[in-house]
């Protein structure tokens, strides 16, 4: 069932509509199911003997659709569609909204599952004289699938994957015990014992990560390209964008597992290391922009910022930028040198979070 037309009314008079459009059917996991095949254990006499257990299977029809296993951790099998149109007005006459949706069915390894259809943009547009329509603005999405190289059945330490068991467990007859006196004859007992079964899924989901940005606002079209490292974690490294000068924008990133081998026990080091102890990965220790010639040269940069983490616990303590009056062409970005956490010295203290409450939550601050 789908949403065709959404009105709304104020003293009998319409005041809002929306009318919807559906286009690309997308089959992103199996056929809804209806039926199910049960199975139904009748006794019956067999001459003057104990009954005996006939097995009388049919097919039963449910009004709606059957959940699987599968589906309980994998999601609904609901009917979705690539593009959606939402038109404001009768026929559109106030513009409207178009969503697109993609499905990465396709671009999941073998062995994965779990990957369905995501947003893939949302464009805005207005009626135009003549019928048509003009775009306003818009954004867009593009994802990639990251693969493995090693097994995806076995290698524990794979961080692309989600993985779990699953156990489906039913009934499929009760105990029933039966006589020969029951059918007219002697003494004699005959016992069937109830039956049971059990399955074990192993499900495995691989992520889809966004490694495409496009926006566009009354004017020309921006794309960000993230690069990821996926063999450590699910977060961008870098991000490469054209500005309006046509000069290339880069942000970089740097996480807690890109400090390895730290011993120190000052307080930046130990922040830092405590987030790598509790498994925090994806939170950017260090955020650099730079900016570069239309050629890739002239690589400058014109801002960072350094957040240092208590050590107890994994809240920051401390915020970090480096001033700029001009771009840094020698900047030193963030690192792990003799066992301590070292930063660029021309970094200053911006904020400093000095006190949380009891949900470490902060409340307090000086700059």
């Amino acid at each position: 069932m789908r949403a065709k037309r959404i009105k709304d009314s104020l003293n009998a008079s319409t005041i809002n509509l929306k009318e919807y459009e559906y286009v690309g059917y997308v089959v992103t996991n199996a056929p809804l199911l209806y039926t199910k095949e049960l199975n139904v254990y009748e006794y019956v006499c067999n001459g003057h003997f104990p009954m005996i257990q006939i097995l009388c299977p049919y097919i039963a029809t449910y009004s709606e659709p059957i959940s699987t296993l599968q589906e309980s951790y994998y999601g609904d099998r609901m009917e979705k569609y690539s593009i959606v149109t939402e038109y404001h007005g009768t026929n559109g006459i106030n513009g409207k909204t178009v969503y697109g949706y993609t499905d990465l069915t396709s671009a999941v390894p073998p062995g994965m599952l779990g990957v369905s259809a995501l947003p893939s943009g949302t464009g805005v547009f207005k009626k135009i004289s003549g019928g048509g329509y003009e775009g306003i603005k818009g954004e867009g999405k593009g994802y990639i699938v990251p693969g493995s190289s090693g097994d995806y059945f076995s290698d524990a330490a794979n961080p692309r994957e989600v993985r779990t068991w699953g156990l489906d467990f039913d009934k499929d007859r009760d105990a029933f015990e039966t006589s020969g006196q029951d059918c007219g004859g002697a003494a004699g007992s005959l016992c069937y014992p109830a039956e049971f079964w059990q399955v074990s899924i192993r499900l495995i989901s691989s992520p889809a990560l966004v490694d495409v940005e496009t926006y566009s606002d009354h004017g020309p079209e921006i794309t960000k390209n993230l690069i990821y490292e996926v063999e450590k974690k699910l977060a961008p490294v870098s991000i490469y964008s054209i500005d309006s000068k046509g000069n290339i924008r880069i942000e970089k990133f740097k996480y807690p597992v890109d400090f390895p081998g730290i011993t120190a026990t000052d307080t930046i080091s130990a922040g830092i290391k405590n987030l790598i102890s509790k498994h925090v990965i994806t939170t950017p220790i260090e955020k650099s922009v730079f900016l570069q010639n239309s050629d890739s040269s002239n690589t400058r940069l014109i801002s960072s910022v350094f957040t240092a983490y208590r050590p107890d616990t994994a809240v920051p303590y401390k915020l970090y930028n480096i001033p700029l009056e001009a771009p840094i062409f020698n900047f030193s970005p963030a690192g792990v040198s003799g066992g301590a956490v070292s930063k660029d010295s021309r970094y200053n203290l911006r904020v400093y979070f000095s006190q949380y409450d009891a949900n470490e939550i902060y409340w307090s601050n000086r700059k």
